[in-house]
């Protein structure tokens, strides 16, 4: 009811006035907007699902897998194994060398320019170009030993 309202209200609030880098990069990821796109509409499961997670930053890059080693390391250490810069999703999904082979190949069908505009698909169909697209870089990391 009412509550619930002013209790979401007020979790949302909390977060864009947050300085939190957690919140910080969050609110920059996902723009902080409902993707209708990815839960109100019928799509392939799996992608919605993959989807979901990298927008959670439920993956396994260095970014957020470094925070919950013991003991922790610093943001500014979680480098990428190959580039050896900050491994986050910028790095993973739009620079790193290992994956340019998969960037080419969507290139021409998906907007590579940020990782915001790569998680928030307008359409079923780009929200299925961008499943397929994270479980290849996914797949890809894992084939060369990157996930930490």
């Amino acid at each position: 009811g009412e509550n619930m309202k002013t209790s979401i209200s007020k979790t949302h609030n909390d977060i864009l006035s947050s300085s939190k880098s957690m919140d910080i990069r969050y609110k920059s990821l996902l723009k902080f907007n409902y993707n209708k796109i990815l839960y109100n509409t019928i799509v392939d499961e799996e992608f919605r699902i993959l989807v979901t997670r990298w927008r959670l930053s439920c993956h396994k890059l260095y970014i957020e897998t470094g925070r919950y080693k013991i003991p922790k390391i610093p943001r500014e250490s979680r480098f990428c194994k190959l580039c050896g810069t900050i491994e986050d999703e910028h790095h993973a999904l739009l620079v790193c060398n290992a994956h340019h082979g998969i960037r080419l190949k969507f290139a021409n069908c998906l907007n590579l320019n940020s990782v915001s505009d790569l998680l928030n698909p307008d359409t079923e169909e780009e929200l299925n170009l961008v499943g397929k697209y994270l479980k290849e870089i996914e797949k890809n990391m894992k084939v060369l030993g990157m996930c930490q």
